[in-house]
């Protein structure tokens, strides 16, 4: 295992120092580090593919999940760490669903990384305490209620992919409260209740507030 092929794809260059110095003092020898997707693509041998890959999900602008599923299909074999600060059951979800194996939470203590890195390469998923109760406690839920049965927040949150802060900013819609109104609700600046409002639009399809409360309800 410690002479394993490892790519760390990182655009800050303080989580690549740290993470190359864990995984060289833990007898890691073969890493090799890019600052995005493209740039590995472009460099990747499929001859010689590595055998973990250590994914950032934010580099820069760009959402490096949407490429997931490329990686994926053109490295079956390879092993990808998904690595986030992103928490929410719903990103988890969508992560597995694009190919990721395993999760290292930004935050976490640093040993959870090497954790995550042995039980991949061993062949196994791995998830923190934190992401694994996630994961089960929705599945759970979903296994065990029918759909109509949800509650709206779980309806809405399933059938339009939305994370917990869209759906706040939607209940203020939906309660024709003002941005700033929203913004003072929920603590944040109205350029960022607006920011969730078109991704809001964007997910359901819609363009106008009034019409919101009638598609929720469908």
């Amino acid at each position: 295992m410690k002479h394993s092929r490892i790519v760390l794809i990182e655009d800050n260059e303080q989580t690549q120092v740290l993470f190359t110095q864990l995984l060289q003092a833990n007898g890691y020898s073969e890493i090799v580090h890019f600052s995005a997707v493209a740039d590995f693509l472009d460099a990747l041998d499929l001859g010689n593919p590595p055998h973990l890959i250590l994914l950032d999900i934010m580099l820069g602008l760009q959402n490096a999940l949407v490429q997931l599923p490329k990686i994926r299909l053109l490295l079956p074999e390879s092993k990808i760490i998904v690595v986030t600060g992103y928490t929410d059951e719903a990103f988890l979800f969508q992560a597995l669903k694009a190919g990721a194996d395993s999760f290292y939470i930004k935050g976490e203590a640093i040993h959870r990384l090497l954790e995550a890195i042995q039980q991949s390469l061993s062949g196994h998923a791995y998830l923190s305490p934190q992401s694994a109760n996630q994961l089960i406690t929705r599945f759970r839920h979903l296994e065990n209620t029918p759909f109509g049965a949800l509650d709206m927040h779980s309806r809405v949150a399933l059938r339009f992919g939305l994370k917990k802060r869209e759906i706040e900013v939607l209940n203020g819609l939906i309660a024709a409260k003002r941005y700033k109104e929203i913004a003072d609700d929920m603590h944040v600046s109205i350029n960022t209740v607006r920011h969730y409002v078109v991704s809001l639009y964007q997910k359901t399809g819609i363009r106008k507030r009034e019409d919101l409360l009638q598609v929720i309800q469908e």
